[in-house]
């Protein structure tokens, strides 16, 4: 047995050697956090809120002149005559602009406007410093690096630099090389060509740091010198101005004087729009005010530059011994304020090196590693706990006869026959009789009648003879009742007698740790064993599997909320009762069985014969199965059942829901696809004069075009149907039906089917989507294309009410047999009842149902032998969005 120095000492050694190797390994966690930027996400997040956080008032001197929907509703579609950009340049240098920023790449010569081309070139001529743009890409999948610059004609009279941007992981725009280009960094950035020429910065110097193996390197990108963009604000921030208005003369050109002019795309439909920290919901920032954000912030020397990695790490490190120093000194609600407080000042404090040293500091690493001191090491606190009653049950074994007066056991004989008695009501054991040095000590049924000789000799009896504490006992049970082996048997009656007869107590021990210290005041008390028992449930009664927690007699001493709610438990009712009036679907055929299993067909070991998993009905219908096992060590004081409850539904919707995301993945054939189209194209233009060849591509590109359309499908559904919120603006449905029809024009040339277009009224104007909108229509009328016999039409209907605007579309196929309408609008249904016995992937109404119904509309239908009519109804306003 333990003295009392001897425990302390122990328990201190092992306190302080759980320490060191706790924040070894925490460092150790941290430092490879740092390295590998496993957080980095979370740290963008962070980088985000602190850009969104800077105070910069946006500059007065720049302009950007914004080639929008505006502009190109008024001009035209795009690209333009070139005229108008030298128009554009002309007005900016009457108007005194100090230098244009043009960021559109003419690559190429104009063949059908060599005057516009002519123009332009005239216009760069000018004292006017124009910058065109330069940027490194693919000019498609698989090819090598090369740069796209402006063609000579245009470059020779303007200065040059690159527009690339850095995308994170994330899709985001947070940083740019401020030199780059293919085999070299020779290209100033875009941004940066401006400050130089404008005298805010001087012209670079090579940066000797990067490696001479990546230098003069023809097929690969160089870059240089990596900031990161103190973006002033979202998108619209710098001072605006329309294209078109300013060729048009509706601003003055004296709003140019002495201001440095971007010119570029923002119109979306250009595509030339990215993601930035300071742009939310969803929204985009053009091109062109990323690249006026660098200049302002170049100008001013507010680029903002990481860390170096190896300083980043001290810190890091030296912020995280602080924690682990301080928490293990402290009490719980101290530690939990003292973590908090120091995860604050951890991110005020980089936030403030970043305003006023423009350094970003990645603190995820950090402020995870400093979250992750307190419960980690609350669970070592625990676990020492734990430790801790263990050696002191064993010193209750030791001194059982000295603890018999604590009151933290009963007294033996005490209340447990009652519970006897319950124990053998659930093994269906009707008689036992107990004898304790030839005096009666139980006898349940008939054992009461008749003395101990008559039932030790009885042939229908069974006789066992057992020594416990020095007594000896005898012990008789009905012959038929009993079917498991003897040795286990006679285990099971050695722990009911240790139970009914042998006392409890636990002797003081001392404690080391404030944790502990609170343990040992529980344990001086008589209500310990109750402490300690809270002490479990605590821990498991959050869990979100069921656990029940029961004695060898059945008795619950725990059970969690999960239990409770899936199996209406009791606290009055006995749980072999509760489980009694509940269906066995399978695992056994009756409970009686089931208890016999568990409690008296134990083995010596720990094997799955100490396991039983049956599967049940709940008197409300649930479907639940139970996993009984014996734990703990082989004596009835320290064995337990542990009864694990798990609802079957939730696992199988889990299953379902995996299967339904897995048919999504199937996207990812749309690339392959693209590529193997764009290859037989060329592979056409060499074979031009080759029957065979072009036969076979003609083949190649219908299956490839096949695959990429039952691709597209999967993919749509997968985009309308999730909980991100739809864009809604204002839509003219007959444009968007007109779009349609054209879509569809060659598959309805194709079996010499006319698409006609009804109007009635005349204001088709609603607020939807057109995008997903033309989706609707393309699939409507491609099914009913599908459908109809060759020579057919197929008629689009658009009426016009004040409420909005109900579409039909009618065709005048053989109609929808009645045995396939209710499976028409569920995934992967394909109907064979058109001609060619041709399916489609079997999404194409199914997406329609599901884009209405995030549109707040919905699809009907009629059909008969005559044909097929789908109608849905648009709100002029829009309701509900989800």
């Amino acid at each position: 047995m333990l003295d009392k120095r001897q425990w302390i000492s122990s328990a201190r050694l092992t306190s302080r050697v759980a320490l060191v190797i706790f924040s070894l390994s925490l460092l150790c966690l941290l430092s490879l956090s740092y390295y590998f930027q496993w957080l980095v996400k979370v740290d963008h997040q962070f980088y985000d809120q602190q850009i969104r956080w800077l105070d910069s008032d946006p500059p007065e001197d720049i302009v950007v002149v914004a080639i929008d929907e505006q502009s190109l509703s008024e001009i035209g579609q795009w690209p333009w005559s070139r005229r108008y950009h030298a128009e554009l340049i002309d007005l900016l240098e009457e108007g005194g602009a100090r230098l244009v920023a043009y960021d559109i790449v003419f690559s190429e010569q104009s063949l059908l406007d060599r005057i516009g081309d002519a123009a332009l070139q005239k216009a760069l001529q000018l004292d006017l410093a124009v910058i065109l743009p330069i940027y490194v890409d693919q000019l498609q999948k698989g090819a090598q690096l090369v740069e796209v610059m402006p063609h000579p004609m245009f470059a020779e009279y303007s200065e040059l630099g690159h527009v690339n941007t850095e995308l994170d992981s994330d899709g985001v725009v947070r940083s740019a090389y401020l030199y780059q280009g293919v085999g070299d960094a020779y290209w100033n950035h875009f941004s940066l060509t401006a400050a130089e020429i404008l005298g805010y910065v001087k012209p670079r110097l090579r940066d000797e740091s990067v490696s001479p193996n990546t230098r003069n390197a023809p097929y690969y990108r160089v870059a240089e010198l990596q900031a990161y963009i103190p973006f002033t604000g979202d998108t619209g921030t710098f001072q605006q101005v329309s294209f078109v208005d300013v060729i048009k003369g509706r601003v003055p050109t004296s709003i140019f004087n002495d201001k440095v002019v971007f010119v570029g795309a923002t119109a979306l439909t250009l595509g030339d729009a990215l993601q930035t920290p300071t742009t939310v919901h969803g929204e985009q920032m053009p091109g062109v005010e990323i690249n006026a954000n660098i200049f302002d912030a170049i100008r001013k020397q507010h680029l903002i530059h990481p860390i170096d990695p190896l300083l980043g790490m001290f810190f890091s490190t030296v912020f995280l011994l602080i924690i682990l120093i301080i928490v293990p000194r402290v009490s719980a609600p101290v530690a939990l304020l003292v973590t908090g407080a120091a995860c604050s000042l951890g991110l005020l404090g980089a936030y403030w090196i970043l305003v006023n040293y423009y350094i970003w500091i990645p603190t995820a690493s950090a402020i995870f590693g400093a979250i992750l001191v307190y419960p980690l090491w609350s669970v070592i606190r625990l676990d020492q706990a734990l430790r801790y009653f263990k050696k002191q049950f064993v010193i209750l074994t030791e001194q059982l006869e000295e603890s018999s007066n604590s009151g933290l056991i009963p007294e033996p004989g005490k209340k447990t026959f009652s519970r006897v008695d319950a124990l053998f009501a659930s093994l269906d054991i009707l008689d036992c009789g107990i004898w304790k040095d030839s005096e009666r000590y139980y006898l349940k049924g008939s054992t009461i009648r008749g003395s101990r000789v008559y039932w030790l000799n009885n042939s229908d009896y069974r006789q066992y003879s057992l020594t416990h504490n020095g007594s000896t006992y005898d012990v008789v049970l009905p012959l038929l009742k009993v079917s498991a082996r003897d040795e286990a048997v006679h285990r099971f009656l050695v722990d009911l007698i240790t139970l009914t007869e042998a006392p409890e107590d636990m002797n003081d021990k001392p404690s080391y740790d404030l944790l502990i210290n609170s343990l040992e005041k529980v344990r001086r008390s008589q209500t310990r064993l109750s402490q300690a028992r809270a002490l479990f449930q605590s821990c498991l009664i959050e869990m979100a599997e069921g656990v029940i927690i029961t004695d060898m007699f059945a008795e619950v001493l725990f059970s969690n909320k999960m239990a409770n709610k899936l199996l209406a438990l009791e606290s009055d009712r006995p749980l072999w009762q509760t489980f009694s009036d509940m269906e066995i679907v399978s695992g056994g055929d009756s409970w009686v069985n089931v208890f016999r299993f568990v409690l008296l067909n134990q083995s010596q070991h720990h094997t799955e014969n100490n396991k039983q998993q049956i599967e049940i009905r709940t008197c409300s219908g649930k479907e639940i199965l139970l996993n009984l096992e014996i734990v703990g060590e082989m004596d009835a004081i320290h064995r337990f059942v542990v009864i694990n409850v798990v609802d079957i539904a939730r696992i199988k919707d889990a299953q379902r829901a995996r299967n339904e995301t897995i048919n999504f993945v199937s996207h990812d054939m749309r690339t392959p696809m693209v590529s193997l189209m764009s290859y037989t194209e060329r592979l056409s233009s060499l074979h031009e004069d080759d029957n065979e060849w072009q036969e076979a591509l003609v083949n190649v590109r219908h299956y490839a075009n096949k695959s990429l359309h039952f691709s597209e499908q999967f993919l749509q559904l997968a985009k309308v149907d999730n909980d991100e919120p739809i864009q809604h603006y204002d839509v003219d449905m007959l444009d968007v039906a007109c779009n349609a029809k054209d879509d569809i024009y060659s598959q309805a040339v194709e079996k010499n089917i006319r698409i006609t277009t009804e109007e009635e009224g005349d204001d088709f104007w609603v607020r939807s989507n057109g995008d997903l909108l033309e989706r609707i229509f393309v699939n409507l009328l491609s099914n009913a294309v599908k459908y109809s016999d060759s020579g057919a039409s197929v008629t689009i209907t658009l009426q016009a009410s004040a409420q909005g605007v109900k579409v039909l579309v009618v065709d005048t196929g053989p109609g929808i047999p009645e045995d396939e309408q209710k499976y028409i609008f569920k995934s992967f249904h394909r109907s064979y009842r058109h001609q060619g016995g041709k399916t489609g992937a079997g999404l194409g109404l199914r997406f329609v149902q599901v884009a209405l119904n995030r549109l707040d509309s919905m699809l009907e239908f009629t059909t008969s032998s005559d044909g097929t009519c789908f109608e849905f109804m648009l709100k002029r306003e829009l309701i509900y969005v989800r």
